[in-house]
């Protein structure tokens, strides 16, 4: 049987859930088998086996992309009901142009709300794509403009996604104006808008030489980076226009920075492991309009406590809090932090992020 010809029985066979290809077409499904068919497709959704005989013949009519091991592959017809998020978090189906449903209808709330521009409605249209691949460019995954697991799990984070709840993961990498997505962190009470990505390369970054980072998606690897016109940290903007820290612990150095304006180290308390070894997470908030006056080296500030009000100091910056986060590793230096690699880490260690 053609692919053209599976698409349009997809598209004519009444029930979606009740129509299936599986055995000598070697065509995965998501709810058990048929004996007419040998199949079934569940919520409209047609997933192939890249490992099968008709993939290894056909190839990309079952495929997003044209290759295997990305979100999924499909058959599907110009409308199709679309599958629920926790069949998409299964890995049983994705998102794409054509699908119709509740969980679009999500999907538009949730890009809407961490400031992404997409579409109102239920129906998966080339603006719905649009707004998925500039969410998967911001989070360093493939721009496919599909949402299926893995851009799932990137909206879900650890805690809501979809279904509600407050802890995101920071953008790695470039940050696209104007969907500056919007991020919180736990204990931290106000709302941060990601203006600059972890390690961002940018020309309005100020050069800086080769550097070392840990990322969130390789948490105890460390990458060595060329020097380049680049964001060592993480820029974001407050929703109350108040400096906070993320962890609490001890300053140690306070005052004006060069170009970093009016900046604030802080030795955290809590440590970030790599290669069994703990060590202590060390902070620094730039461009800082001031400081509460009575923090100097030595002070203790707390966890989402009010230290100081947002600027622009040191240069030609809007107002906003450069963090650039690290360890200090033996024998390799300082090595910049994702703030992902950090939550995620302690969140496995049964951890207060």
């Amino acid at each position: 049987m053609s692919t053209e010809a599976i698409t349009q029985r997809i598209g004519q066979g009444a029930d979606p859930g009740a129509v299936g290809f599986d055995g000598d077409l070697g065509i995965q499904t998501d709810a058990g088998t048929t004996n007419a068919l040998g199949g079934n497709v569940t919520d409209g959704t047609l997933v192939g086996d890249p490992n099968s005989s008709l993939f290894q013949q056909v190839g990309s009519p079952f495929s997003t992309n044209g290759s295997p091991g990305n979100d999924l592959l499909v058959a599907q017809s110009a409308r199709y009901n679309a599958p629920s998020t926790d069949n998409i978090r299964a890995g049983r189906g994705i998102l794409t142009v054509g699908s119709q449903g509740a969980s679009v209808q999500e999907l538009h709330n949730r890009l809407g709300a961490i400031g992404f521009n997409a579409p109102s409605g239920d129906a998966y249209t080339a603006e719905t794509a649009s707004a998925v691949r500039a969410f998967q460019t911001a989070y360093r995954l493939q721009a496919t403009g599909d949402v299926g697991q893995t851009t799932l799990s990137k909206l879900d984070a650890s805690d809501g996604g979809f279904n509600g709840g407050g802890t995101r993961l920071f953008p790695e990498g470039a940050v696209a104006s104007p969907n500056y997505p919007v991020y919180s962190y736990p204990g931290v009470p106000h709302h941060m808008t990601a203006t600059g990505g972890f390690q961002e390369p940018h020309h309005d970054h100020s050069y800086k030489g080769p550097s070392k980072a840990i990322f969130g998606d390789s948490p105890q690897t460390i990458t060595n980076l060329p020097g380049a016109n680049r964001n060592l940290g993480i820029d974001y903007t407050t929703s109350d226009g108040l400096v906070r820290p993320w962890w609490g612990g001890r300053v140690t150095q306070v005052g004006w920075e060069g170009s970093y304006g009016n900046r604030i180290h802080v030795e955290t308390d809590i440590t970030y492991r790599y290669n069994g070894q703990d060590y202590r997470v060390q902070t620094a908030y730039a461009h800082a309009e001031s400081y509460n006056s009575d923090l100097q080296v030595g002070s203790r500030v707390e966890k989402g406590e009010n230290i100081g009000v947002m600027g622009g100091t040191g240069g030609n910056y809007g107002a906003h809090v450069d963090l650039r986060i690290w360890i200090d590793v033996p024998g390799q230096g300082r090595v910049d932090l994702s703030p992902n690699a950090i939550r995620e880490q302690r969140l496995d260690r049964g951890l207060t992020p």
